[in-house]
């Protein structure tokens, strides 16, 4: 089984990182989508504590849609700051040596991969998939791949996605304005964002990207 795990801060979870996880898996044949929220990401302040909760449950609404997208608790559960290298390896032992387990990402996060915690570890170790998105140009995107290829003897692969310019950033700057979000997450989060008032007047806001 080819499996694809997906980390972020999800601080929404957006209709962007859905496309993305969705694309990539299309391309890369994955059985399933593992969809993992940080507790507290090491490069996004604010993050932890009760709000991670609240991330944890939306996108496990934005995922309950697509049988091969499940959402696991294990950085949330942890209650500490996440890095990419425990939780895969953390994941390899629970699923077990017989499947293939590759780390999604986008190519904004990719190119700065080298600076976390792990990273020679993670590209001897793992499969990479990088969804091209906007804000990065496939030329960059591919000469970092071949550079990190030739440096770690990495597994690499570079797909192309629908390029919807969506962020979680724009999304908690609408509701503190008061504007909608409907069509850039899924209506169960926007419903439960609304029923607990995240983001409004800048209470819960809690890290960029």
């Amino acid at each position: 089984m080819k499996i694809g795990v997906f980390g972020g801060s999800f601080n929404p979870v957006h209709c962007g990182h859905l496309i993305l996880a969705e694309h990539v898996a299309d391309a890369a044949g994955l059985d399933r989508v593992i969809l993992v929220p940080a507790y507290e990401s090491p490069f996004k302040t604010g993050t932890g504590g009760e709000i991670s909760r609240h991330l944890l449950q939306m996108t496990r609404i934005a995922a309950e849609q697509n049988p091969r997208f499940e959402v696991s608790s294990m950085e949330v559960d942890k209650g500490v700051t996440s890095y990419t290298i425990d939780t895969m390896r953390a994941i390899s032992a629970e699923i077990g040596t017989g499947d293939r387990l590759s780390f999604i990402m986008g190519a904004d996060s990719f190119a700065s991969l080298e600076k976390w915690r792990g990273a020679d570890e993670l590209l001897r170790e793992y499969s990479f998939l990088v969804g091209c998105r906007p804000g990065c140009t496939l030329e960059e995107t591919e000469k970092t791949a071949e550079q990190l290829r030739m440096r770690y003897n990495a597994d690499i692969r570079i797909i192309l996605i629908p390029q919807v310019d969506i962020s979680s950033t724009d999304l908690r700057n609408r509701v503190r304005q008061g504007k909608s979000i409907r069509y850039l997450t899924p209506d169960g989060v926007a419903k439960y964002i609304a029923e607990h008032h995240l983001y409004e007047d800048g209470r819960s806001e809690t890290g960029h990207g």
